[in-house]
């Protein structure tokens, strides 16, 4: 294996992104232009004829790329990153012809980007009109968008709720972003009627946690 930084041999490049594939690593996909929406994807398929890497998203909503601006990828257990050429960009999928070069980065590389928050409470309690409540013990909260049924949602780990908002805890980071709007129907198994509507004000990564994201919600 190269020590290089740059990784520019087609075999090694390969070899990488079928290590990434096999253990189904949930890359990190985003662009610099907007809103800078992230996305965690599968690597599903390496055509070495071709040389075309077709990439799915992990989140229900698949992804929402500008198609013509840049598409990067980020491995966090590989620690690798690279600018994507992309061949074909749509909410389901992903095709990019196999990357002329590969970049090894640092572990603290996507902490440099900042396209994630680091949840700090203490910084954000200003925002709130009312407390919230800590959850006691294990509370689910079944949440789906305000344009799908409620039989398309999906059961989240409640974090905290208060007259004002709530919050829960996802593990994939494009699940949702800021200004979706959501509907909960259901809190540990029981129908919510009405329904608590809210719209996404921040996705949040908590700390110590293994890798989760903490969503915040303010009902409207």
């Amino acid at each position: 294996m190269s020590e290089s930084k740059e990784i520019t041999d087609d075999l090694e490049i390969i070899d990488l992104l079928k290590v990434i594939s096999s253990k189904k690593e949930k890359v990190w996909i985003w662009q610099n232009s907007g809103d800078r929406l992230v996305f965690h994807a599968h690597i599903k398929k390496i055509d070495q004829l071709s040389k075309l890497v077709h990439l799915y998203p992990t989140a229900t909503k698949g992804f929402s790329f500008n198609g013509r601006e840049n598409i990067f990828l980020y491995s966090s257990e590989k620690l690798l990153a690279t600018k994507l050429n992309i061949r074909e960009v749509d909410s389901d999928y992903i095709i990019f012809s196999l990357p002329k070069k590969i970049m090894r980065v640092s572990e603290n590389f996507v902490d440099g980007l900042e396209f994630v928050e680091k949840e700090n409470e203490d910084a954000h309690i200003h925002e709130r009109t009312h407390d919230r409540n800590p959850i006691q013990g294990e509370k689910f909260i079944k949440v789906h968008f305000s344009d799908h049924p409620p039989t398309k949602g999906k059961i989240y780990s409640l974090n905290d709720i208060s007259k004002s908002g709530m919050s829960f805890k996802v593990d994939d980071v494009g699940e949702f972003h800021k200004g979706d709007m959501i509907e909960a129907s259901e809190m540990n198994g029981k129908p919510l009627s009405p329904y608590l509507k809210g719209e996404v004000m921040s996705v949040r990564e908590l700390p110590d946690s293994g890798k989760l994201f903490k969503v915040g919600i303010k009902f409207i």
